[in-house]
C-alpha cells in the first residue's frame, strides 16, 4: 500500500520520487534554502517553525515506540542469542571500522551533541541562568527516552539484516504503523528530524560567530543584521558551507564521523580547561558547584576518556585521508586563533548572558 503513494521502500528512500542521486541533491538545497530564508525573517519565525517541528518529531517517535513495543517479537534482551549483537564489539572492512557495538554507542554520543548548542541562545533567553541548565538537562532525559525507546523497536521487530544498505526507520514503521499514521510518521519523524537540526543550526551558528566578531576573532563587519535582527552574512556563509556536501555528494556516514571527530576534537579543549577550573578560579568555583573537587575532576577525567574515545571512533571509521585533512584543517584554525590573540585587538567577554559588557571582561 505504501508503494502507492509513492514510498519507495525497496530501496530505503522515504519518498520514491527522490530516490535518483540527482533529485536528492536538489530536494535538499530546496530545504537548505527554506531555512536559510525562515532565518533570515528573523529570531521569531525561526523559534516559531522550531517550536513546531520539535512537537511534530517528539509526537511522532513517541508514537512510533509506544505502537512498536507491543509488536517487538525478537529475543533483543536474550544476550545468549546466536544472534545478538551479530556485528560484534567492531566490525572493520578494509581497514575501515563500518560496525558493531563500539561504533554504535559512539555515534549515539555524537548524536546527542546539538542538546548542548542551547548555550548559544543565552542573550536571547529571558531567563537564561534559570531556564538554559533547565533545558539542557530535560533535553537530555528526553533524547535517552526517545531514543532508546526507537531503537529498541527498530531491533526488535525485525532482523537486521532485513534493512540491507537502508538507514532509515522506514521498514520498521511500515510493519508497525497503519498507513495513515505511517505517512504522519514519514512527515513529522525523518522531516522533522532533519528540519529542526538545520533550523537551528543557522540560528545557533551565526550566534556564536557573531559573538567571536563582537570579540575580535573576526571581522565585525560581518556581525551585521537585518533589521529583523538577522545576521546577514553571517547566514549567508553558513549556507554556502551547507551547499558543499551537497554539491559534491559527500556520504552521510562520512560527514557524522567527520563532524564528531573535529567537533569533539574541540570539546576535549574545553574538557581540559573545565578541569583547571577549580585551580584556576577557586572563588567562582566554590560559589557556583556545589560538589567536591575530587568528584568534579573525576567528573572531568571521564568525560576526557569518553571523548578521546569518540575522537579514536571516528578517526578509524574514515579513509586516511580524509583524517589527515581533517586535522590539517584544524591545527590550521588553531594557530590562526592563536596568531590573532597575539595581533589582533581581542577582547574576550566571559559571558553573553549580561548586558554590562564591562564588568564580564
Amino acid at each position: 500500500a505504501a508503494k502507492n503513494i509513492s514510498f519507495d521502500i525497496e530501496r530505503g528512500d522515504i519518498f520514491g520520487i527522490i530516490s535518483s542521486p540527482a533529485a536528492r541533491k536538489w530536494v535538499g538545497i530546496a530545504i537548505l534554502t527554506l531555512f536559510y530564508i525562515a532565518n533570515m525573517l528573523g529570531m521569531d519565525v525561526m523559534a516559531g517553525l522550531q517550536k513546531v517541528m520539535t512537537w511534530l518529531l517528539i509526537g511522532a517517535l513517541l508514537l512510533f515506540s509506544i505502537i512498536g513495543v507491543f509488536k517487538i517479537d525478537l529475543p533483543i534482551f536474550d544476550f545468549t542469542n546466536s544472534n545478538f549483537m551479530p556485528y560484534g564489539i567492531m566490525q572493520f572492512d578494509n581497514g575501515v571500522l563500518t560496525g558493531g557495538f563500539f561504533a554504535a554507542v559512539f555515534t549515539f554520543i555524537g548524536s546527542t551533541y546539538g542538546y548542548g548548542n542551547v548555550l548559544g541562545f543565552g542573550g536571547q533567553s529571558k531567563n537564561p541562568k534559570k531556564d538554559i541548565p533547565w533545558v539542557m538537562v530535560m533535553s537530555a532525559i528526553i533524547i535517552a527516552v526517545l531514543y532508546v525507546g526507537v531503537t529498541i523497536v527498530a531491533a526488535g521487530v525485525m532482523p537486521i539484516e532485513e534493512y540491507g544498505s537502508s538507514i532509515t526507520l522506514v521498514y520498521t514503521a511500515q510493519k508497525v504503523l497503519p498507513l495513515p499514521l505511517f505517512i504522519a510518521f514519514i512527515v513529522c519523524g525523518p522531516v522533522m528530524a532533519l528540519g529542526t537540526t538545520l533550523n537551528a543550526s543557522f540560528s545557533f551558528s551565526a550566534i556564536t560567530l557573531a559573538k567571536a566578531c563582537e570579540d575580535g576573532w573576526l571581522p565585525k563587519k560581518l556581525a551585521k543584521k537585518t533589521e529583523k535582527g538577522s545576521f546577514v552574512w553571517l547566514n549567508t556563509i553558513l549556507y554556502g558551507i551547507g551547499l558543499v556536501p551537497m554539491l559534491f555528494n559527500f556520504g552521510v556516514y562520512t560527514l557524522v564521523n567527520q563532524f564528531s571527530l573535529l567537533y569533539t576534537s574541540v570539546i576535549l579543549v574545553y574538557l581540559f580547561a573545565f578541569y583547571k577550573l577549580p585551580d584556576k578560579f577557586p572563588k567562582a568555583y566554590k560559589a557556583s558547584l556545589p560538589i567536591s573537587i575530587p568528584c568534579y575532576k573525576a567528573i572531568c577525567i571521564v568525560s576526557i576518556i569518553i571523548a578521546l574515545l569518540i575522537v579514536v571512533k571516528a578517526a578509524i571509521s574514515m579513509s586516511t585521508t580524509i583524517v589527515v585533512c581533517s586535522l590539517v584543517g584544524l591545527v590550521v584554525c588553531i594557530v590562526l586563533a592563536l596568531w590573532r590573540t597575539k595581533t589582533g585587538d581581542v577582547t574576550i567577554y566571559d559571558s553573553v548572558w549580561s548586558d554590562d559588557e564591562e564588568e564580564n571582561k
